[in-house]
């Protein structure tokens, strides 16, 4: 008789991203944030949220590029004689993901 060694599961991450449904999520927001993996929230089973976590070198960097891109934006809707939202529409769509809660 011949026995064969399983082979060891590959450490290479999976290509799709973790899948959380939406009470787990609630239940545990702040644990699934702190492990900085993207997931997807689901809601019987179909996807109602993406979460991707920001990577930066440093928090100062990201609020700086943060504040300049603001700022562009600004610029640019005065330029174009527009309000920031609909400059935002224009590029994104009114009914984007890119805008945020609350907003129509």
């Amino acid at each position: 008789m011949t026995v064969t060694a399983k082979k060891p599961k590959s450490e290479t991450p999976s290509t799709s991203p973790r899948r959380v449904g939406i009470k787990e999520f609630k239940d545990r927001a702040t644990q699934l944030l702190a492990a900085d993996e993207p997931f997807v929230v689901e809601r019987h089973g179909k996807p109602v949220g993406f979460y991707t976590p920001i990577v930066a070198a440093n928090a100062a960097q990201l609020r700086e590029a943060q504040d300049i891109f603001n700022t562009q934006m600004e610029e640019l809707a005065a330029k174009l004689g527009l309000s920031v939202e609909a400059l935002e529409d224009e590029l994104f769509g009114p009914d984007s993901a890119a805008a945020p809660a609350g907003r129509p």
